[in-house]
């Protein structure tokens, strides 16, 4: 199955988040500096993602999975990546009901109550954050360290919705 205009289908992966390999450092720290335009380790802004909802049903959280690609965009071979994971929330608030103060936050690891996600995500592996989504809410992926497959130019960290 495709994407129709870049809108995902029943269980499709979307590009969540693109990082070049050669000159990677590490993204600041959000939730301290509370910048909204939530800048890679180079400065450069990033984008938060909404968790794409099923068809006629929300999604009951997200998978994630990091994948290494080479300078012509073909998939390189699985490998011994790994990227050091934060998951952040976006929020927007007001008293108005005008989402004027964004605030970013950390998210509750759901096995640990009150204690951040965190996760280091070897590459080509599914992983499964049940519970983490919801419609509207606005997440991010700071990556803290990155090892890239052999061949990687670049590592895409894609996402996917999770049904019951």
């Amino acid at each position: 199955m495709g994407l129709s205009q870049d809108n995902p289908r029943y269980n499709e992966w979307v590009v969540a988040r693109r990082i070049e390999v050669a000159g990677f450092a590490a993204d600041a720290d959000w939730i301290a500096t509370q910048d909204d335009k939530l800048p890679d380790g180079a400065g450069v802004p990033s984008r938060a993602f909404q968790i794409p909802n099923l068809p006629g049903r929300p999604a009951k959280g997200f998978a994630v999975m990091l994948v290494g690609v080479d300078a012509e965009g073909a998939v390189v071979p699985p490998g011994a990546g790994t990227a050091d994971l934060d998951v952040i929330e976006l929020v927007q608030y007001s008293g108005d009901y005008d989402d004027k103060a964004p605030h970013i936050a950390a998210v509750e690891d759901p096995t640990t109550p009150l204690t951040p996600l965190s996760f280091s995500l070897p590459a080509n592996l599914s992983a499964r954050l049940p519970g983490v989504g919801g419609a509207q809410n606005q997440y991010a992926l700071r990556v803290t360290a990155l090892t890239a497959p052999a061949g990687a130019t670049e590592v895409r960290l894609l996402i996917k919705p999770l049904g019951d």
